[in-house]
Parts: structure tokens; sequence; C-alpha cells
């Protein structure tokens, strides 16, 4: 039993799809073959709100994604909760570096521009 699944295009809009074979006794008697336009996906993808938060020393992002009925009326929220405190210490320790290079590179260009000012000065 092997599911095949993946990313076609059809009328020019991505589609994502997914088949598996369908067996009885031990034969197989057809394929389930599934798929959904990607568009309506990725346009409610567009309206997600994140927030982040810190609560007992680990730092969470949570995902709200409105739903909506077919009608397009919004029947709820999709909520997902994800652990960022690995992520988010990556980011702080990235950020500080970038600091660090910044105040280092503006160091130079102080002390630079001081030696050129005092060489122009004593020609």
């Amino acid at each position: 039993r092997r599911i095949v699944k993946g990313v076609e295009t059809e009328g020019g809009r991505p589609h994502l799809w997914a088949a598996t074979p369908i067996y009885h006794d031990g034969r197989v008697i057809g394929i389930l073959e599934i798929g959904s336009a990607l568009t309506p996906i990725i346009k409610a993808i567009q309206m997600v709100t994140r927030q982040v938060f810190v609560m007992d020393e680990r730092t969470y992002a949570t995902t709200l994604i409105p739903l909506k009925d077919f009608a397009g009326s919004e029947i709820g929220c999709l909520a997902i909760l994800s652990d960022a405190t690995a992520i988010a210490g990556i980011l702080q320790k990235n950020n500080a570096i970038t600091f660090a290079i910044s105040v280092l590179g503006f160091a130079v260009v102080a002390t630079l521009l001081s030696l050129l000012i005092l060489r122009r000065d004593k020609s």
C-alpha cells in the first residue's frame, strides 16, 4: 500500500493531490484519488493571526486561522499552538550578533573618519 501525493497544476492553478490503491481480499479494486485547489488555502493562510507569548520560561507561537462555512460565514477558528523556544533562542542570538557587528562596524568607520580628519588638518 503506497500513497502517492504531490502538487500538480490544473488550469494554471496549483492543486494538492493524493492517491492510494483500494484493496479487497488482497487485490487492487480501484484507486482513491482526492485533491484540492491550493488557492483558497493560500488565501486563508494570508488571513492568519499570529501571536507569540512566554509562559514558564518557554516561548510559544499561536496561529489562529478563521474557519468559514460554504456560505462564507465565519463559524470558528482553528488554533495551533507551537513551542517556539528553540527558534526564539536562535533569533535572539542572531539579533545579538547582528547588533555586535553593527557596533563594531560603526566603531571602525568612526575611527577611519577621525583619522582622515586629523590627517587633513595636519596638511
